[in-house]
């Protein structure tokens, strides 16, 4: 889907009396689109109203989640049996938008920790997630460090809060 901004730019250079093959060598973008934009004669982005294919079948899907027990394959495959032409990532996708047999989002919570405090790198290390832990530093704390770099005013002040982490941290500040 082309931005307004693109829409805009091929309008403006087809007035400017720019070939259509031209305009889309230079913006990056498809003769086609180029060619649909210069026949709606609008730079505004059209609203997709796009029909769920799996609305008809909410309240079987309602009535055969609690069946199932919560697992949407079985669910999937009841509807296939009875009929519907509905694909499992359409039925997930459905489920998703509208919240359909996902629990709701709790708050993760909130930390505050002054600039400086001794053990607010290692409260945060406990709770940073698994994908962080190749930015520990020797300590163990640097995946934390980084969320609390916005605490610091230079490199040195970092050093002074973290001893341990020198050597990781030093290619995260200029």
């Amino acid at each position: 889907m082309l931005s307004r901004n693109q829409r805009t730019a091929i309008l403006e250079l087809a007035g400017q009396g720019v070939g259509k093959r031209e305009i889309a060598r230079v913006l990056g973008v498809s003769r086609i689109s180029v060619r649909r934009v210069l026949r709606a004669c609008s730079a505004e982005v059209p609203e997709l109203d796009r029909g769920e294919k799996a609305e008809p079948y909410r309240q079987q899907i309602l009535d055969l989640l609690h069946e199932c027990k919560g697992n949407l394959v079985r669910v999937h495959e009841e509807l296939v049996a009875g009929g519907a032409a509905l694909s499992y990532q359409a039925l997930t996708a459905f489920c998703r938008r509208h919240g359909i047999g996902q629990p709701a989002v709790a708050p993760a919570g909130r930390y505050e920790f002054s600039p400086g405090e001794p053990d607010a790198a290692r409260h945060l290390a406990a709770r940073s997630p698994p994908g962080r832990q190749e930015a520990q530093g020797a300590d163990g704390v640097g995946g934390a460090v980084l969320l609390n770099l916005h605490f610091f005013a230079s490199r040195e002040d970092f050093w002074r809060g973290c001893h341990s982490c020198r050597r990781t941290v030093s290619s995260w500040f200029p």
